[in-house]
């Protein structure tokens, strides 16, 4: 939904994953010397991050999980479907547990230029666009989006340990 961008600009602040995704979809009221501030976050990223710690612990009971644990470099890629705001949240969450790379399938390459990938988002994306031909796929296109050289160079040798 672009409401969840065309927000920001209206709320007296937000918080920082807000910011790094440029989407909020809840509002929050906060108390304060000047009064009461609005502010927005974005709990699309709690929501994935949970899913998956919920998940791994189902998968491992023995094991201690934190919501700070992280993926150890090379150890772990995710696959997000989609284009939307709620992607970007995906992705963010995503890196931020130490995925990487992250494949992004989508059907529409321009909801990719508009704004799929976070702003601020570390290392590479692989991005797969399908292609539709009489309600079938019919091909795949594959292309990277690097973020800088260096982390291009560190994300092929991650890419070959997965």
């Amino acid at each position: 939904m672009p409401i969840k961008g065309a927000i920001i600009p209206y709320l007296d602040g937000i918080e920082p994953e807000s910011k790094a995704t440029g989407a909020v979809n809840t509002i929050v009221k906060v108390p304060s010397p000047d009064g009461t501030k609005l502010v927005g976050t974005n709990t699309d990223i709690l929501g994935v991050k949970n899913a998956l710690l919920r998940t791994l612990r189902l998968q491992h009971p023995s094991r201690n999980i934190s919501p700070q644990d992280k993926y150890p470099p090379g150890v772990g890629a995710a696959v997000v479907y989609g284009g939307g705001a709620t992607t970007r949240s995906a992705i963010y969450a995503l890196t931020s547990m130490g995925l990487h790379p992250v494949y992004l399938v989508n059907r529409d390459p321009e909801e990719v230029k508009q704004g799929a990938i976070p702003p601020k988002f570390d290392g590479a994306i692989f991005v797969i666009h399908l292609i539709f031909s009489s309600g079938r796929v019919s091909r795949a296109g594959f292309r990277r989006f690097p973020r800088s050289p260096e982390k291009s160079r560190r994300s092929r040798r991650a890419s070959h340990s997965v």
